[in-house]
């Protein structure tokens, strides 16, 4: 399953008028290094000071930095995404377990909801405990999920194996001029 953390912005609306305001300043920080053209989706290799701004839990993870020979992306490396179309929910699966705004009770039934959610983020469903409506964006996904319009994606990470440094967040609201937060993908 192809893991990976999700920086995204907070306002799930923000969309860059190019890809450039996000490309220029995480290749200035060091994030980002060369382009690695390996398909449709814009990528590129690990930067020089990739490592100031992702900070890996426990003793010694396993994270292979560099293309693997048979040209496959099962490396750590960085894709950025801007949806055309407004913003989308994308979600672990596996984690997706959001508590309610009103409640502030999980329900495995909530999963129902994310099918529609994928494609219509802003329509209410009612909460299988307390009844009250609510949208996607309202909801407490614990990092398990990501309403956006922008992403930037740092493949081959697990759930909870690293964490994107305050600084790095600091950074992206520099050149964009909103917060961001970060979610866990698969």
């Amino acid at each position: 399953m192809p893991y990976r953390l999700a920086l995204h912005p907070v306002d799930s609306d923000y969309r860059p008028t190019d890809v450039e305001t996000l490309i220029a300043p995480l290749q200035a920080i060091g994030l980002i290094g060369e382009p690695w053209p390996h398909d449709a989706v814009q990528r590129f290799l690990i930067g020089e000071h990739f490592l100031q701004f992702v900070t890996f839990m426990g003793c010694a993870p396993a994270i292979a930095l560099e293309p693997p020979v048979d040209g496959g992306t099962a490396f750590c490396h960085v894709s950025l995404r801007i949806l055309d179309d407004g913003p989308r929910l994308v979600a672990d699966r596996t984690q997706f377990n959001p508590r309610c705004p009103r409640c502030g009770k999980r329900s495995p039934a909530w999963r129902e909801a994310l099918a529609t959610w994928e494609t219509m983020p802003r329509q209410a469903m009612s909460c299988p405990l307390c009844g009250e409506p609510s949208e996607a964006r309202e909801l407490d996904f614990r990092h398990g999920a990501a309403l956006a319009s922008t992403f930037i994606e740092i493949h081959d990470i697990h759930p909870r194996e690293a964490l994107p440094t305050e600084a790095l967040f600091n950074a992206l609201r520099t050149a964009t001029g909103v917060d961001w937060t970060h979610a866990y993908l698969a």
